[in-house]
Order: structure tokens, then sequence, then C-alpha cells
């Protein structure tokens, strides 16, 4: 029963991590920060509380896992707060989205 458990936490961390990998990668992908913004704070919501909640699962409810749970509370309340900043300062900051023309025009400077 113990060895299921870590199996079972190990396999949580690693899909969690793959798909934090792959928001990473939409993120520099991305030219619109509106999207940037969806792909980081979706990767916040599903990969982050996929490796914190595999780490609850192979620690247990010791100390540990407690922290654990802490911490994945904090990180699920604080995520809408991150996306609502992120948002505001490119807004106030009137700066336009980087597209596919301006990208171009960019690198003929």
């Amino acid at each position: 029963m113990h060895n299921i458990f870590h199996i079972a936490g190990y396999v949580l961390i690693t899909v969690g991590v793959v798909y934090n990998l792959i928001a990473a990668i939409a993120v520099m992908r991305y030219s619109s920060p509106l999207s940037r913004l969806i792909a980081s704070t979706k990767a916040l919501a599903f990969g982050t509380v996929l490796v914190i909640g595999g780490a609850i699962v192979i620690n247990g409810w010791s100390a540990m896992g407690v922290k654990s749970l802490l911490c994945l509370i904090f990180a699920v309340v604080t995520a809408p707060v991150e996306a609502h900043a992120l948002l505001r300062s490119w807004y106030k900051s009137a700066a336009t989205p980087l597209t596919t023309q301006n990208r171009r025009h960019h690198e003929t400077i």
C-alpha cells in the first residue's frame, strides 16, 4: 500500500511538471499579453496543484504534507490576484501587443 501512494504521487508530480513546461513554452510563443496571461494562470491552476498534490500524496498527513497543503491553498487563492496585477500593469503601460507585423518591423531595425 505504501508503494501505491509513492507511485501515484510521482505520477502526479510528473504530469504537473510536464504541464508547467508546456505552459512555459506557450507563454514564450504567444504574442498577445492576454494569451500569455491565460497560459500562465492555467499552469498555476493545474500544473502547480498537481505537483503539490503529488507531494501531499507522497508525504501523507505528516508535517510536510500539511505544509504542502497550506502552500497549495495559498497558490490557488493568490492566482486571481496575480492575473489581475499582470493584466492591470499591461493595461496601464498602454503597450501594444507584439504581433507578427510588429515583430517584422522590430527585426528590420
